[in-house]
């Protein structure tokens, strides 16, 4: 008799574990289209809020122009005792022998020392010079006499 129980187990192996894989990507399945509705829907919600910011955003923008304007800006001004002044009111100062901008004075270019790179172009010169590929501080060049 055990024989046989051993043998419907056996029979029915294959159809159970095709079932149990089948349910597994099913649930998989909705799992994943469940996160991607609700990725969905908070894009479209942020971009909702998106625009109703952009809108609040132009209204202020609108509201502070307003505001700035000297039709605004001029009565409260008045109310507040402000007057515009005279010219009379009005005196000017003015400064004798400052020029207008500092005078520029011309760089001079420093022939006698051969200029040396910064950074990275140094490093490689003198890793250069140092096999001989390149001059370096030691390093004699030849030209000729005038």
């Amino acid at each position: 008799m055990s024989p046989k129980l051993n043998f419907s187990v056996v029979r029915f192996r294959l159809p159970l574990i095709t079932i149990l894989a089948v349910m597994l990507m099913g649930g998989m399945y909705a799992v994943v289209n469940t996160q991607i509705t609700l990725t969905g829907q908070r894009v479209l919600d942020l971009q909702n809020r998106l625009e109703r910011l952009s809108r609040e955003n132009q209204e202020l923008d609108l509201e502070l122009a307003k505001a700035k304007s000297f039709e605004r800006i001029e009565p409260r001004a008045r109310a507040l005792g402000l007057r515009p002044i005279a010219p009379t009111q009005t005196t000017y100062l003015v400064v004798k022998n400052i020029p207008a901008s500092p005078p520029v004075q011309p760089i001079q270019p420093n022939f006698s020392e051969p200029s040396r790179s910064v950074g990275f172009l140094a490093d490689l010169e003198d890793l250069l010079s140092r096999v001989g590929l390149a001059p370096g501080n030691n390093a004699a060049e030849a030209g000729t006499n005038p």
